[in-house]
């Protein structure tokens, strides 16, 4: 079906037939009415069907506003208005800025026609205008009209559907109302940052309450960015849905997800991942992790922060890989970030990645703060990145305190 439809697609891009070609409408502006009559003969015998004519630059914008031409055959000398200033109005216009147009002009001096190109003409032609090269201008300049007003369609289209595949794919994971629920049955303060790349996103974050009281989070970055990584999130939501998990335990968990992982992804897809559980009444902090980034583990405000071991294969690799737990204490004023590369790896012109220290420093600095967001928004003041246009690989930040 996929690959259909794919076909389909690429079909509407192959040269468009002459009989689509004839019926566009096309206009001629020029103000002597022989060298009107010569253009409209010209294209009249080829078989164009729908061709108008202007007597003048302000007739040629009224005549655009009607017909919306696919196409403009234009004089440069004209009274009144003359055809730089046509091309120029055309141009300014969104609504317009794409009409090819010809400009027939006498002009001999290389200065005067390169001004003519300068203003937003797309093709010359020398007067007295040969017939044969005209038509066979008007052909190429229609069938790439029509080609790259198809091309637009369907980026719109694709970009339209992206969207809104990438708020489903961020409906999947906890917004603020869960987040805060969350908070409120475990006593625990919880903030999250998830910002993609392109599109589509190869990072996924969730988070789960669980019977004991106790909190479940992970953070996973599956290879790559765009669409094959995002289904791949997609896939793995769908995993996690089944309702036959033991949250309670970090190896089991993720060597669950990783066998399940390794039937579905094919060679070269894999993701790195952190999982954990919180238990604000034992005051207990159990993780696995499959190769992600260091996270940063701060015990209480008189113990300095570390980044803990993260390593381990990731997940969708090696069936028969294991992910051993290990346990900490999380007591009263613990803090915890977890983060995808991105926010280490990420510099812009002015500041250099953050590095161990950095992250040891942020760690202590919003220690003392009451809310995940507040943690969040200082955090990403210091991220490097911050005022990219667009990162380079997605973002994922989380904290965890008690």
């Amino acid at each position: 079906m996929v690959m259909t439809t794919v076909k389909n697609e690429l079909s509407s891009f192959d040269p468009v037939p002459f009989e689509e070609l004839v019926k566009l409408p096309i206009l001629i502006v020029d103000d002597v009415h022989l060298l009107r009559q010569l253009l409209l003969n010209f294209l009249g015998k080829e078989g164009f069907e729908n061709i108008h004519i202007a007597v003048d630059g302000r007739d040629a914008l009224q005549k655009i506003e009607e017909i919306q031409p696919a196409l403009v055959i234009l004089d440069i000398l004209m009274p009144e208005m003359d055809g730089f200033e046509v091309c120029q109005i055309l141009r300014r216009n969104s609504k317009y800025d794409n009409i090819p147009i010809i400009i027939q002009t006498a002009m001999e001096e290389t200065g005067e026609r390169l001004r003519i190109f300068k203003e937003g003409a797309n093709d010359l032609l020398i007067k007295p205008v040969n017939g044969a090269e005209l038509v066979a201008r008007v052909k190429v300049h229609l069938q790439n009209s029509l080609l790259q007003g198809r091309m637009r369609e369907y980026q719109e289209r694709t970009s339209k559907e992206l969207e809104a595949a990438l708020q489903i794919q961020a409906a999947l994971m906890p917004d603020a109302s869960k987040i805060k629920r969350m908070e409120d049955g475990s006593g625990l303060t919880l903030g999250a940052l998830f910002s993609p790349s392109s599109e589509l996103s190869g990072d996924f974050w969730g988070a789960e309450r669980l019977e004991d009281g106790s909190l479940a989070v992970y953070s996973v970055d599956f290879t790559g960015h765009g669409v094959a990584s995002a289904l791949n999130t997609f896939r793995l939501h769908s995993f996690l849905s089944d309702g036959n998990w033991n949250w309670n335990n970090p190896s089991e968990w993720l060597q669950k997800l990783n066998k399940r992982l390794c039937k579905v992804l094919n060679v070269g897809q894999f993701a790195t991942l952190f999982y954990a559980v919180i238990n604000p009444e034992k005051k207990t902090l159990k993780y696995a992790s499959a190769g992600a980034p260091p996270v940063v583990y701060k015990a209480s405000k008189e113990q300095d922060a570390e980044l803990l071991e993260t390593a381990g294969l990731p997940i969708g690799i090696m069936a028969s890989a294991e992910y051993p737990t290990s346990e900490l204490s999380f007591e009263d004023g613990t803090e915890l970030i977890i983060y995808s590369d991105a926010f280490i790896e990420t510099s812009s012109a002015n500041e250099d990645v953050l590095n161990d220290e950095d992250l040891r420093r942020l760690a202590s600095e919003i220690q003392s703060m009451q809310s995940g967001s507040e943690k969040i928004d200082h955090l990403m003041k210091a991220f490097p990145g911050r005022h990219l246009d667009r990162l380079p690989d997605d973002l994922t930040l989380i904290t965890v305190s008690n």
